[in-house]
Formats: C-alpha cells, sequence, structure tokens
C-alpha cells in the first residue's frame, strides 16, 4: 500500500466512525469529543460549533499527512456540504474509499488468478508450436495424410494468437500491478475508454463516485469546483483523479463545467445528462439521488467477468491439449 493510500485510509476510518456516532443520535460536536478521547483525533483543533464535522475532517486529514492544499479542498467541500444540511452524507463519502479499495483488491486478486491461468495456456501453446506440432507436421506430410482440422487450425493462427497472447498479458499485468503501467497511464486511459464494455465499465464507475462529490456540493460553478477538486485530491491514484484533471483544465479556461463533461468520453450518458438540467436544485437532487442509489450498495455485487475469463480459459487450454494429442491419435488409427 502507497503511503497516500495509508494515509487516505486512515481518514476513511475516522470518517466511518464518525457517520457511525451520527447514527446513533450523538451531537457533532459530542462525536468529535468521543473521537478525541478515542485517540482516533489528535485534537479537536479549529473547530467551530457551525461547522464540527468539517473541522473533524480537516484535522483528521492533517494528522494523516495530507499536504495543506488538499486539506483546504476537502475541508472546504465538507464545509459547503455541511451548511447545506449535507455534512454527515459528506463524511459518508469519504469514508466509503475503503470499500471500494477493498473490492479493487479482490479483482485484482481475481485477475492474478486469471494471469496464471493465461500464461499457462501460452506455455502449452508455446510448447505446441516449438516442439510438438512441427515434428506431427513433417510425419504427416510424410504419409500423405492431412492434420486433424483443430491441429491445422492452431498451426494457421500462431502469429494472431501470439499477437492477442502479447497484448492480454500486458493488460492483466497492468491490472494486477497498476504501478508498472503509470508511465503510459494517460494514453491507457483513452484506450480503455474507447473499448466498448471496458470503457462502459469505467465511466459508469466515474458517474457514480463524482455523482456524490457534486449532488452534495452547492450549485454554483465555484462550488461546482471546489467539489471537482477535492474529489480530484481524494482519488488521486485513480482514473477519476486522471478524468478531473482535464475537466479543470478546460474550466480554467473559461470553459463551462458541464460542457467540459459533455465533450470528454469519461463519463456515462446518464451523467452527462444529468449535468445539463436546467434547475440547479433538480440536478443536485438527481446526482445525489442515483449516489444513494449506489450508496445503498457499497460491496457492489461481483462482476461475473472473472468468472467468464476463467471458463474462456479453461476451454481455451483443453482445445490446445486436444490439438495436441488429435495427431496421436489419427496415427494410431492408421497404424
Amino acid at each position: 500500500m502507497s503511503d497516500f493510500s495509508r494515509a487516505r485510509s486512515q481518514v476513511a476510518g475516522v470518517a466511518r466512525r464518525l457517520d457511525a456516532l451520527l447514527d446513533e443520535s450523538v451531537a457533532p460536536l459530542d462525536a468529535l469529543d468521543i473521537l478525541v478521547a478515542q485517540q482516533h483525533l489528535p485534537a479537536r483543533i479549529d473547530s467551530t460549533a457551525d461547522q464540527p464535522l468539517a473541522s473533524a475532517v480537516r484535522t483528521a486529514l492533517a494528522h494523516a499527512g495530507f499536504p495543506q492544499r488538499s486539506v483546504e479542498l476537502i475541508g472546504n467541500f465538507l464545509r459547503d456540504c455541511e451548511v447545506r444540511g449535507h455534512g454527515q452524507r459528506a463524511v459518508r463519502l469519504l469514508g466509503r474509499v475503503d470499500e471500494a479499495r477493498r473490492r479493487s483488491l479482490r479483482e485484482r486478486a481475481a485477475y492474478g488468478v486469471i494471469a496464471i491461468e493465461f500464461l499457462l495456456l501460452v506455455l502449452v501453446v508455446a510448447i505446441q508450436s516449438i516442439f510438438v506440432l512441427p515434428q506431427f507436421e513433417a510425419i504427416f506430410e510424410a504419409s500423405a495424410m492431412p492434420l486433424p482440422a483443430l491441429t491445422r487450425f492452431l498451426l494457421a493462427a500462431q502469429p494472431l494468437i501470439s499477437f492477442i497472447a502479447l497484448v492480454a498479458l500486458i493488460t492483466l499485468i497492468g491490472l494486477v500491478f497498476p504501478i508498472l503501467l503509470r508511465p503510459i497511464r494517460r494514453p491507457l486511459d483513452r484506450l480503455l475508454l474507447a473499448v466498448g464494455a471496458t470503457g462502459e465499465v469505467l465511466r459508469k464507475r466515474n458517474s457514480d463516485m463524482l455523482c456524490g462529490w457534486l449532488g452534495l456540493a452547492a450549485s454554483t460553478p465555484a462550488s461546482q469546483r471546489t467539489a471537482i477538486e477535492a474529489a480530484q485530491v481524494w482519488h488521486a491514484d485513480e482514473l477519476l483523479a486522471r478524468v478531473c484533471a482535464i475537466v479543470l483544465s478546460g474550466a480554467g479556461q473559461g470553459e463551462n463545467l458541464s460542457l467540459r463533461i459533455d465533450q470528454l468520453h469519461g463519463f456515462d450518458r446518464d451523467f452527462q445528462s444529468t449535468m445539463k438540467i436546467a434547475g440547479d436544485k433538480e440536478r443536485s437532487s438527481a446526482m445525489r439521488a442515483r449516489w444513494r442509489n449506489v450508496e445503498s450498495l457499497p460491496e457492489h455485487p461481483p462482476g461475473k467477468t472473472p468468472v467468464v475469463v476463467h471458463v474462456i480459459l479453461g476451454v481455451l487450454i483443453a482445445l490446445a491439449v486436444i490439438a495436441m494429442y488429435q495427431p496421436i491419435f489419427k496415427l494410431g488409427a492408421t497404424l
């Protein structure tokens, strides 16, 4: 775990405890006293009766070692939310990041198993292509007999199989060890967002997360920009942060935020349509409604992708083994 992930996890833990105390009808100021007594907060600094939740988050961020600018951005976001009566929801938004990280680790573990299976498939095909199939090809040519159809197909498809294996292996390595692909993240982001099913999943995930930040913030351009900046800081090691950076770069040149979001491929159509709603109140309500729908299912049902990939790899390995043994069976039947 990186230093940033560790610091964010520490703050998320404080946010979850604070959210739990508020759910128990503990007054915000009393909740801060409890967290200080439990040593989850070092002290209640810069505390005011009007925005105690923002004060608690600022303290937790500073104690975890976040840069001062990050403390200010996220603290200002919490302050705006608290003024509008959404302080606890904003705290809950910060507390949910660990659930997403744990889900990501489980997905990486699943893809790690897939990578091992894929390497096994590549090894089987490589042994066949280098040592086994050329021998059978020579034997069958000398005997004036055609190779079995599956074996011929495997021989003809070797270049394509090698290319697909290389691309898939690089993708799997990136999923399991994303730090290795950090130098090419931006072009890789564009590539993944352009791919049909993968891009759809990534765009939906970005939209689900940003809905919480924009829906809880005020509808003014300044508050919306603060929310996106805070989301960029909080999700600094994720795709959402890089998409937010592109949004902010365009908006910094005077471009409207909703227009900039509409031009990007980083969000789904539902999110882009929501950003175009004319009424500020209605737009914010739609954002919060979407986030609440996702927030009500924090442990998203596991996707079927790993299972499908396991099945496909199993079938391919079985076909590769059959292609290797079919010539033996055919020779045995002939002799």
